[in-house]
């Protein structure tokens, strides 16, 4: 199997603006060749990302199925919410997978499965949110 790059092909930004570009064209064939021409450029925020999840999917004849997910250790309440309809009910998010990741056979068992995502999986994606502190949106 072949590696491939590596590459975001979805991310968190916003259109912070506009603004023009003023440059020279060298092309001997054009009638604007070394002629100053403007041109319309969009200003975009770029909103810094951390990584708190992993899931991998791996091709079968019916499609891509989901191979195996893997979180981070620690992820904030603010990150879990999302993940349960019910938050309100129970705050035991995610307490299983830190108790079996805690022990020398779950690190030992996570090994494992990166192994086996190595070996067996096409496409990975990652679970992203924006780090703690930043605001929710922008003014603007």
């Amino acid at each position: 199997m072949t590696s491939k790059l590596v590459n975001l092909t979805a991310f968190l930004n916003y259109k912070a603006g506009r603004t023009h570009i003023v440059g020279q064209i060298d092309m001997p064939e054009s009638e604007v060749n070394n002629k100053e021409v403007v041109e319309a450029g969009t200003i975009v925020e770029m909103l810094p990302i951390v990584t708190v999840g992993l899931v991998d999917y791996m091709e079968t004849h019916r499609g891509l199925w989901t191979f195996e997910n893997i979180f981070v250790e620690h992820i904030s309440n603010e990150c879990k919410r999302p993940f349960y309809r019910t938050w309100h009910k129970t705050k035991k998010a995610f307490t299983k997978w830190y108790k079996k990741r805690q022990d020398i056979d779950g690190k030992k068992h996570l090994d494992k499965d990166f192994s086996n995502m190595k070996k067996y999986c096409q496409v990975m994606h990652i679970i992203a949110r924006r780090p703690e502190g930043l605001p929710q949106g922008h003014s603007g």
